[in-house]
């Protein structure tokens, strides 16, 4: 029996300020530059969402490429001791979704990303492009 998704931030949220969730967030988005990640973007979600303040969208350029994202990630915020809630499609790597409470990563195919178009349904919300400096 699956696990059910959780709705509360309560990993990211509640155990870190306002401050380190946005230094956990740029640390997994670069992160994912550092693995070769494209079109890195950040959303912020606190004014339109209860259930996440911050979105991370990236592609990858085949599953392999996708999963590798993924394992740089997890072991980068490893450092930050918080707990990863769960994580769904790192089997077929097509989309990969890890949940941090307050954080929550997608990575994507090109293709698969443009099905969903993730930025397009939060369109209206603060995002920036991330690069790495």
């Amino acid at each position: 029996m699956k696990k059910p998704i959780s709705t509360k931030k309560k990993q990211v949220k509640s155990t870190k300020s306002e401050t380190d969730i946005k230094k956990i967030t740029n640390s997994a988005a670069e992160e994912a530059a550092n693995k070769k990640a494209l079109n890195i973007r950040i959303l912020d979600l606190r004014k339109v969402t209860t259930f996440a303040d911050y979105f991370i969208i990236c592609s990858g350029t085949s599953d392999v490429h996708c999963q590798s994202i993924c394992t740089g990630i997890e072991k980068k915020l490893k450092n930050y001791n918080i707990e990863k809630l769960g994580v769904e499609g790192y089997t077929h790597g097509k989309w990969i979704l890890l949940d941090y409470g307050a954080l929550i990563i997608h990575i994507f195919h090109d293709y698969v990303r443009d099905i969903y178009d993730l930025e397009g349904f939060w369109k209206g919300t603060p995002s920036k492009r991330f690069e790495l400096k």
